[in-house]
């Protein structure tokens, strides 16, 4: 998916000379957001979830803390790190701070090299976590998406990309293959298969590869088009065909292109169907194709084994 690199800030402060400030020295590094009251705070910290809050402690209405309390309280915004700001005069109770699930904070009146160091220190800090996150999401066998990944981006494709457009990928017989050869023959095919997939998809735009279970992949396109939809099934098929290293490992692929009303899960469900009712046509034939080549056991040879 497409990311916007710059990191995205909000600012709560009723004082608009502390909120020109801020954004002065901030913003030619990171998107800035501002919120003149607690209130207005809350609200765009739920539609926007920004990747850091910069909330001042002393506010008319809501003060700082129940502004921290209400967002930390809510699922949407609890992960949100929160800085505070509170002048030198002010008394800040730090115990209630931190354990309202704030992570810092910066005095005022401000200084420039500290207020930027205690910033970049926490946006480094969600950097190093996305990027853990973002390893943990990929397959060990295949390198593609693992199925946590689905989790990410199903918030996003349930309001956005219109022309979204899902294909589901199922290898026949790995459990027979994995019987006969050995785990690691069927994982050096589903490897294959994943790179099959990519290679197809090289031009398809913005994208995902999601090793969907044990046998099947899920490829998430987010522009696209039914004739497009059917295009890459095709060349992903050709590929196979032409493939030395499969040579006898079948597939079958379902489609399905959002319509109007249609949600990201029942896109999944129906490219599933389509999946499956091409698989029940020809599982008898294929199988009996894999046992016959498994028991003239040429296809360790042919694809490889322990």
């Amino acid at each position: 998916m497409k990311r916007n690199l710059r990191r995205t800030i909000l600012v709560i402060d009723d004082n608009i000379l502390n909120l020109d400030i801020l954004k002065k020295l901030l913003k030619d590094e990171y998107s800035i957001k501002e919120a003149t009251d607690g209130s207005m705070g809350i609200e765009i910290a739920n539609k926007l979830k920004p990747d850091l809050i910069l909330l001042d402690v002393v506010m008319p209405g809501l003060s700082g803390y129940e502004v921290c309390y209400k967002l930390k309280s809510n699922p949407k915004t609890k992960d949100i790190p929160v800085i505070f700001i509170t002048a030198l005069s002010d008394q800040l109770d730090e115990a209630k701070a931190f354990d309202l699930g704030a992570i810092d904070y910066i005095t005022k009146p401000f200084n420039p090299i500290i207020v930027k160091k205690r910033v970049e220190t926490q946006i480094q800090k969600l950097r190093s976590a996305h990027l853990e996150a973002e390893v943990n999401m990929f397959d060990k066998t295949t390198g593609v998406y693992n199925r946590s990944y689905i989790k990410r981006i199903d918030d996003v494709v349930k309001k956005n990309y219109e022309k979204l457009g899902v294909m589901l990928v199922g290898v026949y017989d790995m459990r027979i293959i994995n019987e006969y050869f050995g785990s690691s023959t069927g994982n050096g095919i589903l490897k294959r298969v994943g790179e099959i997939i990519e290679t197809a998809m090289l031009h398809a735009g913005d994208h995902a590869t999601i090793r969907f279970s044990d046998d099947e992949f899920l490829v998430v396109i987010y522009s696209s088009s039914i004739q497009l939809l059917q295009e890459w099934k095709n060349h992903i098929e050709e590929l196979f065909i032409n493939d030395e290293f499969l040579m006898k490992v079948r597939i079958s692929i379902g489609l399905d292109y959002r319509e109007k009303d249609s949600s990201f899960s029942d896109m999944i469900k129906n490219s599933h169907i389509s999946m499956y009712k091409d698989k029940l046509e020809n599982q008898k034939e294929y199988t009996l194709e894999m046992v016959n080549y498994v028991q003239s056991n040429k296809l360790k040879n042919t694809i490889g084994g322990e």
